[in-house]
């Protein structure tokens, strides 16, 4: 077998991830300003007549019967399954929510592949466990450092503290004394340490959120959790599609995404609006999204399935890269050794 039919599955595997990444970060952005099933329907609506004009242009063959019933099963269940997770993305951190939906979606359709092809070769085997490593350093808990007592701090650092204290907004003044002009419409002026905490990078040591003080759940884990078996769901069904075309197996699927989607805006009476920038971020991720389920599809029919959904569920790390460099989300050592463990893991699947 010659070198480029054996690599390109891998090939598309990994430009799925990049292109899926990007995807997701585009999504759940946008989801923070818009309803995530109105954005979702919309940004499928426009993958589908992206793939639709594609599969015309090159003349693809239309697939069976069989495949188009398993492309509307994977499509139902994989377009509420982007839905919910775009939710997760909007609801929780993008590093924590987007690995962890990433495993869960890996780790059961590999399993299942294991069991029904037999085991990989032995750097394969290495290279899925390099990469479960590898997305188990991007999605673990970051260590949260606590502010020192005062009285541990030495005369300089007491001396900064106020200062300090204020750069950050955590220094309250003491409230002012009411006015005798003062009048009861006359709305108090919140001190510093009230106003409404805006988007941006977080302190480093002041501003904690309150499910890393209490230990609970982090928000959106439960829902990404949800939508990684979804996404599981949607590789077994996809796989069972056969081997049509893979620009018409994903157009089909991504019928079914809009259909099933854009039931949920009805049934959820959800706001049927999206500004400019909002649809047009919601195109963007829905051609980015349905061009990466292609370049799976392709892989997939063209080799093992565990190793085309273990390579490509390392689109976290692109996730990640981009919530550091835009959103200022905090990336610690550990992520990054990650980042470089997934990187390591690729080659070693492909050349198994």
């Amino acid at each position: 077998m010659s070198a480029a039919p054996q690599f390109a599955p891998a090939a598309c595997s990994l430009a799925a991830v990049f292109i899926w990444g990007t995807s997701d970060f585009t999504g759940g952005y946008a989801s923070r300003r818009a309803n995530a099933f109105v954005f979702t329907a919309f940004s499928h609506l426009c993958a589908l007549v992206l793939m639709v004009v594609l599969a015309l242009a090159r003349h693809a063959p239309f697939p069976s019967r069989t495949s188009i019933l398993w492309a509307l099963l994977a499509g139902g269940i994989g377009g509420f399954s982007l839905a919910i997770f775009y939710r997760a993305l909007a609801e929780g951190k993008m590093g924590l929510t987007a690995p962890i939906a990433a495993l869960l979606g890996a780790a059961i359709p590999t399993l299942a592949d294991i069991a029904i092809e037999g085991a990989p070769h032995a750097w394969t085997f290495a290279g899925f466990a390099l990469a479960i490593v590898a997305i188990w350093l991007i999605t673990r808990a970051e260590p949260v450092r606590t502010p020192e007592p005062e009285d541990k701090l030495n005369v300089w650092e007491r001396a900064l503290l106020p200062i300090r204290r204020a750069q950050f907004g955590s220094f309250s003044p003491p409230e002012p004394q009411a006015s005798p002009s003062a009048t009861p419409s006359q709305p108090r002026r919140a001190p510093p340490g009230d106003r409404a905490r805006v988007p941006g990078p977080t302190p480093p040591c002041d501003q904690i959120d309150d499910e890393e003080k209490t230990g609970a759940v982090p928000k959106g884990v439960a829902v990404a959790a949800l939508a990684g078996v979804g996404f599981a769901a949607f590789y077994l069904c996809i796989r069972q599609a056969g081997a049509g075309s893979p620009l018409w197996i994903a157009a089909v699927s991504r019928l079914a995404s809009f259909i099933v989607t854009a039931v949920a805006v009805i049934a959820t009476r959800a706001p049927i609006r999206l500004d400019l920038p909002g649809a047009a971020m919601a195109a963007v991720a829905g051609s980015f999204d349905i061009t990466g389920s292609a370049l799976f599809i392709f892989a997939s029919q063209h080799g093992r399935l565990d190793e085309a959904v273990v390579i490509s569920s390392l689109y976290p790390a692109v996730t990640v890269i981009l919530a550091r460099l835009v959103l200022k989300e905090h990336f610690s050592r550990w992520r990054f050794i990650g980042l470089l463990a997934a990187l390591a893991a690729v080659p070693m699947i492909a050349a198994g």
